[in-house]
């Protein structure tokens, strides 16, 4: 086998690679929107606080704190 064979099947073998990382992080991605919709079905009322505190600049560096923070993201402790 010579070195343009060698070449040749490494980068088949390297796009190969790519090909399946972008497969697998679609489907992350496409996973990741599953459970955030079934998460906003079984727990709407928590969705919609979090959605409002955003709104209004947490997330950016400032993080809610006490009642409203433990509020905010007590769904995730539930389960």
């Amino acid at each position: 086998i010579d070195m343009m064979s060698l070449n040749s099947q490494l980068l088949d073998a390297i796009q190969q690679k790519v090909n399946l990382s972008q497969q697998l992080e679609a489907w992350q991605d496409d996973m990741h929107r599953v459970i955030d919709q079934q998460l906003m079905d079984k727990h709407p009322k928590e969705w919609s606080q979090l959605a409002y505190s955003f709104s209004r600049g947490y997330g950016q560096g400032d993080e809610p704190t006490g009642a409203e923070g433990n509020r905010l993201f007590s769904f995730f402790k539930k389960n």
